[in-house]
């Protein structure tokens, strides 16, 4: 830990108050010592790309002689405004550092009898050929009808935020996260059925995701059209798989958590038609060996393989991997059009955590470039 004499902080506010840095939306830094403040709270310290920056120090919270220190120490925030000093290792510049981004929220009218809802995450320091990301989340089950109970009022997604797993990722990996609201279907009343849900059944939906993509693809050009991806939890899972097939053309990968190919609906499975054009979206898939809600995840993949991307079970490879605290078997299947593969997770039931797949789950997107 390192201590600095009180005498010498005046001199460093001053520093930091005559610095233009202070509020720069771009910074170019040299090799060795720079005191900067932070223009916005940083909440997420991986901002600080490990390439450039040795490390980070900045004064303990309610004790300014005492400095704490990144990656190695105690700091894992700095207040907006506070003062820090990096380490260089090289001259780079640093665009927005300190901020983290912001969510937007949208409405798009699907069609003439439905609006629907969805945010977004975009983080400040967006560059050229950036990658868009939508998260489809599972059946979200309401104790009543009010339509109101969405996204703008702190409702059905408030978990979706800048603190979210893929919203962090996104501030180092260039990419928007979007996070749309299933459409809502009413269950006929029953004691033990939520009378209203945000699932991702109804037919609209590929329109909705439509109207999604050409908007966020326009307002930011910075996007690559040929680094689309789709990723989802359950019956958000669900329909990953039916865009991976219905948009091929638009998707460079998909990922699948908790959830098998084909589509629950009124309790009835219901398969979607393989198109059968010769094209195959990449996919990856993560499924609880323990998860009796999803039942013959593995050999829906086996199925999507051998007729979606035209691949035989021959030659299927399985080897022991861990992912964080999970003990997976990850399996990886061949001579198909395009990369498949799913990791079955010991001891885990329906829960799959994206904190602890999604670094994952991104690694194996962001392989694939769309080249058709």
């Amino acid at each position: 830990m390192f201590k600095i004499s009180k005498k010498i902080i005046p001199l460093i506010i001053i520093h930091l108050l005559l610095s233009s840095s202070l509020f720069s939306q771009t910074w170019s830094l040299k090799t060795g010592w720079e005191l900067l403040g932070s223009n916005k709270a940083i909440t997420d310290l991986s901002v600080f790309n490990s390439e450039c920056v040795n490390g980070v120090f900045a004064y303990k919270k309610g004790d300014s002689s005492i400095w704490e220190t990144y990656p190695s120490g105690d700091l894992t925030s700095i207040d907006e405004g506070q003062g820090f000093w990096v380490y260089m290792k090289k001259d780079c510049d640093f665009d927005t550092l300190a901020s983290r981004g912001d969510m937007i929220i949208k409405r798009v009218e699907v069609n003439a009898t439905s609006t629907r809802e969805y945010k977004f995450y975009k983080p400040d320091n967006l560059e050229n050929d950036a990658s868009l990301l939508f998260y489809f989340h599972g059946e979200i089950g309401m104790a009543n009808d009010d339509n109101e109970y969405t996204i703008t009022n702190g409702g059905a997604l408030t978990n979706y935020n800048k603190d979210y797993i893929l919203s962090t990722m996104a501030n180092t990996e260039n990419i928007i996260v979007a996070y749309p609201l299933g459409s809502i279907f009413f269950y006929p009343s029953t004691k033990f059925l939520p009378k209203k849900t945000f699932n991702w059944n109804d037919d609209s939906n590929l329109i909705f995701f439509d109207k999604m993509v050409e908007y966020i693809t326009t307002t930011y050009p910075q996007i690559n059209k040929k680094k689309i991806y789709v990723t989802g939890f359950s019956n958000g899972a669900s329909f990953s798989f039916r865009l991976a097939g219905a948009r091929v053309n638009v998707l460079a990968g998909a990922s699948a958590t908790s959830s098998r190919y084909g589509l629950i609906k009124n309790g009835v499975l219901r398969e979607e038609p393989f198109l059968n054009d010769n094209l195959s979206t990449p996919l990856v898939a993560f499924h609880g060996l323990k998860d009796n809600l999803t039942l013959g995840m593995e050999e829906s993949l086996d199925n999507w393989h051998t007729i979606e991307n035209k691949g035989s079970l021959e030659g299927a490879e399985k080897v022991q991997v861990s992912i964080g605290e999970y003990n997976t078997t990850k399996k990886t299947y061949k001579n198909g059009i395009s990369d498949l593969e799913i990791y079955l997770i010991e001891d885990v039931r329906h829960s799959v955590s994206m904190e602890v797949v999604g670094r994952v789950m991104w690694d194996f997107l962001k392989k694939h470039i769309r080249n058709n």
